[in-house]
């Protein structure tokens, strides 16, 4: 990680802890992303990658479909982000094994793949 990139992952942790503690006082990505003053084209993608990265350190910042992120202020607000991330992940894997199973070989040849 680069000094900007620690820069602004201090910048989320910090912010998420500070205003948006809380699953009522979450913050969605294009408010997080204007507020850290984060100008440029991939701005969204980039903040979900830095949030990813303080989960995986160990941060407890939340997310909900409906109201964006939060510092999670409870056990219990943790416990259940968690839950809805793998219940998401479960989903998303299915589907891609759905889809694998699906994929009919001749199709993929004509793209230089398959058979």
């Amino acid at each position: 990680m680069t000094d900007l990139q620690r820069q602004r992952a201090f910048k989320i942790a910090w912010q998420l802890k500070a205003f948006h503690s809380g699953r009522g006082n979450a913050i969605n990505a294009k408010k997080l992303v204007e507020s850290l003053d984060m100008n440029f084209p991939s701005a969204t993608r980039r903040l979900r990658e830095i949030i990813s990265a303080l989960r995986k350190d160990g941060a407890p910042i939340c997310s909900t479909y409906q109201g964006g992120y939060y510092w999670a202020s409870t056990l219990e607000e943790k416990v259940e982000s968690d839950a809805q991330k793998r219940k998401h992940g479960i989903s998303e894997l299915a589907i891609a094994k759905a889809e694998r199973l699906k994929t009919d070989p001749g199709q993929l040849a004509l793209f230089g793949g398959g058979r």
